[in-house]
């Protein structure tokens, strides 16, 4: 399935509404708004299938619908909207690159911090361990990039690497 959070809708207007097109469906479909609020900016990044009617997905960041830059993650449910908070990132950052690597951990670098300044941090998800009741997702600072950057996108390669394009 395609899933749409947030985003902008016109000036002045980010929604807390979920949309998703299931394969075979010829439109989307509302699915319950966010719990956490609107967004827009953020990474997202699918993290778990199994413990969902219609998967579960990992928001790092971005802006929130008062306007103001945020470092909340949330594990969002995307059947229910709900939004289970977990540890704060480091920085706050939008605009950065994002993805899953094959291992469950996820890595988020670069984005736009504090003044819109590009910034060179990165920083990595890791997931709690199965079957753990409540436990939340940890993380850890890596390397800095050589240069900060924010627009950038990112994906993982097959062998575990991350690339930043």
């Amino acid at each position: 399935a395609l899933v749409v959070l947030g985003g902008e809708i016109s000036s002045n207007d980010i929604p807390s509404s979920v949309e998703m097109l299931s394969e075979g469906q010829g439109a989307f479909k509302a699915s319950p708004s966010l719990s956490c609020g609107g967004i827009m900016d953020a990474g997202t990044v699918v993290v778990e299938e199994d413990d969902s009617t219609a998967g579960q997905v990992l928001v790092l960041g971005g802006w929130t619908d008062d306007f103001e830059q945020a470092s909340a993650v949330h594990l969002v449910d995307v059947a229910t909207g709900v939004c289970i908070p977990q540890p704060n990132l480091l920085q706050a950052r939008d605009q950065f690159a994002a993805a899953r690597l094959p291992d469950g951990l996820v890595v988020y670098v670069g984005g736009c911090g504090d003044n819109y300044m590009p910034i060179p941090s990165a920083e990595v998800f890791q997931p709690p361990v199965q079957a753990a009741l409540n436990a939340v997702w940890t993380r850890r600072e890596l390397p800095a990039l050589s240069a900060g950057r924010y627009g950038c996108r990112g994906c993982a390669l097959g062998d575990g690497r991350f690339a930043v394009l």
